[in-house]
């Protein structure tokens, strides 16, 4: 039992793009539409109605509904669907809510066209059967792709680990200009570990004498990510100076970068991975 819960409380990727949310939508609706069109299950083919329009009507319902909720939803709820703290339980969770609205949404649809009326056994047994049903290749494609990406991006951040030359010497002074001139700050590029953006502000997290520090000013990453070639914006939400990395791990997400003196570990967006791997 302890090891099933572990393994649904294990890191998992999550989708942040809008863009590849909505074009998944696209091809999942295109994909209903072309099976239910060619293949005509359920006896389709013996309805009286314009099959064409029948099943294009079921490929746009499953669109609309994945658009609605896993892309429009999602944005709205960003807390909810935080990407570090998403889990392979919270996205089987996830997946099966998503099969089970796209049921309903279609449930609705053909009491519209009157292929189906609505009653309670009716709902009650759309729901039985889809939740029984989707939740074994749900949970099965989930726990095979995060122990893949698990093992693949521990291997590689060993690797990566023994490949590192931490550069702690570089003196050259770099200046933090706030739009509030007396915030402005200076410190020396050895002492800087990592940016963070919160709102409307940067938290610069630096060593002073072996504890680590942090100034706010009223800044935007990107106004800081080209300071310096050691600077490099590893997340949306993070600069990292590349000189004070001394260790990658890694987990289904993808990187962690660490720093000496702090168990803070930030995270690199799947997009970034190949960069952190060339360059060290």
């Amino acid at each position: 039992m302890d090891t099933i819960i572990a393994k649904l409380n294990s890191p998992y990727p999550f989708e942040n793009s809008i863009s590849k949310r909505i074009l998944t939508a696209l091809y999942i609706g295109l994909f209903v539409f072309l099976f239910l069109y060619i293949f005509q299950p359920f006896n389709i083919n013996l309805i009286e109605k314009n099959i064409l329009n029948l099943t294009l009507g079921y490929g746009i319902v499953t669109s609309s509904v994945m658009i609605l909720f896993d892309v429009i939803v999602v944005k709205i709820l960003k807390a909810v669907f935080n990407e570090q703290k998403w889990t392979v339980g919270k996205n089987i969770l996830w997946m099966i809510t998503i099969v089970l609205l796209i049921t309903y949404g279609n449930l609705f649809y053909s009491d519209y066209i009157r292929l189906i009326r609505i009653s309670f056994n009716n709902f009650l047994t759309f729901s039985l059967y889809t939740s029984v049903i989707g939740l074994f290749p749900i949970g099965f494609i989930t726990i095979i792709t995060q122990s893949r990406l698990n093992s693949k991006f521990i291997k590689e951040s060993k690797s990566i680990t023994d490949s590192i030359s931490p550069n702690y010497s570089d003196e050259t002074i770099i200046k933090f200009d706030s739009d509030n001139q007396n915030d402005n700050l200076e410190l020396a590029l050895s002492r800087i570990l990592y940016i963070k953006s919160e709102a409307n502000y940067v938290d610069v997290y630096y060593d002073d004498n072996d504890v680590i520090k942090t100034s706010m000013i009223r800044s935007s990453l990107k106004s800081i990510e080209d300071k310096n070639d050691a600077f490099f914006r590893c997340h949306r939400s993070f600069i990292v100076n590349m000189n004070k990395i001394f260790k990658v791990s890694g987990n289904a997400q993808g990187y962690k970068l660490h720093f000496n003196n702090t168990d803070t570990s930030i995270p690199v967006s799947r997009a970034k991975n190949c960069y952190i791997k060339s360059h060290f």
